[in-house]
Formats: C-alpha cells, structure tokens, sequence
C-alpha cells in the first residue's frame, strides 16, 4: 500500500535505518574510548606520578581533552544515530501507539455519552426554554373555532382563515 502512495518509500526507510545504526555504533565507541582517555590518568600508580611528575601531568592532560573530544562526538554521534533510527520507524512506532491508545479513547467517550446523557438533555431543554423566552414568541398558543366553519384560528385573529367571516 505505501508503494502506491509513494515509490521508493521502503528503499529509503532501509538506508536511513542503516546509516543510523552505524552512526549510533560509531558514536557509542567513540563514548567508551572517550571515557576511557578521560578516566586514564586517575587509575595510574602514584610512583609513576612522583617519578616524573612533569610527563605524567602533560600526558593526562593531553588524554583528559582527547577523552572530552570523543564523549562530545560519541555523544552528537549517538544522538543523530538514535534519532534517525527513530524516524526510520516512526510509522511502525506509531502505528503501535494509535492501536494501544484508539479502544481507550473509544471507551472513554462512551463512557461520557452514557454517562452524561440525562445532564446534555436537561441543558437542552433550558437553552430551549431560554431561547422561547428570549425570542417573544408566547410559550403558549391558544386557539379559537370559527363558529361559521370550525377552523382553529389563533385568538388575536380578526377573520377566520378557513372561511373569512369575522370571528
């Protein structure tokens, strides 16, 4: 059915998925090595440190940023690889959520229309009576018959419609 609605549809949904997940993989080894570069210089021997102390410094220096460089990337790597798996499966993932949440709503507004039916209908009915009250019409309509033909005529009637003769 998507083929129809539009071609080639599939074919990049299997390249974004694929790109994604490299990009993610990719940026996750960038964390663990960037991790490792940064944590580095804490785990080292204390001797090595009092031996020459000038070379161990420029050293966890120099690991400290690298490690910081790479958590950067692997992170910004991560985040687009995720995200574009993401977008990838968006229509599944959603597809998934509309079945689990559609008989919920659906139970819920029947619910509500069983539930607040006598409450709609006593709302109607005053907006009607309102609307009556608001409008001048009279709430009630009284009718005379015509003694000539037996026509219901209304009461501020001066000629009977059915007959013309004066009432």
């Amino acid at each position: 059915m998507s083929e129809r609605i539009d071609p080639g549809h599939a074919e990049r949904r299997q390249k974004l998925s694929t790109v994604s997940v490299v990009m993610l993989l990719v940026g996750l080894a960038f964390l663990l090595y960037g991790f490792y570069e940064f944590s580095r210089g804490f785990f080292r021997p204390t001797s090595e440190f009092f031996a020459d102390p000038n070379r161990v410094m420029d050293e966890d220096r120099s690991s400290g940023f690298t490690g910081i460089i790479c958590i950067f990337l692997g992170a910004v790597g991560a985040m687009f690889g995720a995200r574009g798996l993401f977008f990838a499966r968006a229509g599944s993932i959603l597809r998934y959520a509309a079945a689990e949440t559609a008989p919920v709503a659906k139970d819920t507004v029947n619910y509500l229309a069983d539930e607040t039916t006598e409450g709609v209908e006593k709302v109607a009915a005053a907006i009607t009576r309102g609307a009556k009250k608001g409008s001048g019409a009279p709430s009630e309509v009284v009718k005379v018959r015509c003694r000539a033909c037996g026509y219901l005529e209304s009461e501020d009637a001066k000629f009977c419609s059915g007959c013309g003769k004066p009432i």
